[in-house]
């Protein structure tokens, strides 16, 4: 009884990690959107562990046309994943 009850411990500590690290990755993907109407970063969603948008043009500012940059959103909250995980590691620990 004592191992199971350890191992639905760590199961809720990995749950609460996983939708603190999401909410923290779809804070920082909205933070590196640009902005001109809003409605690109008012796309963003998240379900789980998957962050999405819809918004039609969501590819070409990601991945940038022949007349924009790439603004790279995904990829650059990408690239800050290990700090994110540390800064709700250290929140949940408190």
């Amino acid at each position: 009884m004592l191992l199971e009850q350890v191992f639905d411990e760590v199961k809720r500590n990995l749950n609460k990690f996983e939708t603190e690290f999401m909410k923290e990755m779809l804070k920082t993907v909205k933070r590196f959107t640009p902005v001109d109407t809003g409605r690109l970063r008012k796309g963003w969603h998240r379900h789980k562990n998957i962050i999405g948008n819809n918004v039609e043009y969501v590819k070409h500012v990601e991945y940038g046309t022949i007349n924009q940059s790439a603004a790279g959103m995904l990829r650059r909250a990408a690239l800050q994943s290990e700090q994110i995980a540390d800064k709700v590691a250290k929140k949940l620990k408190k």
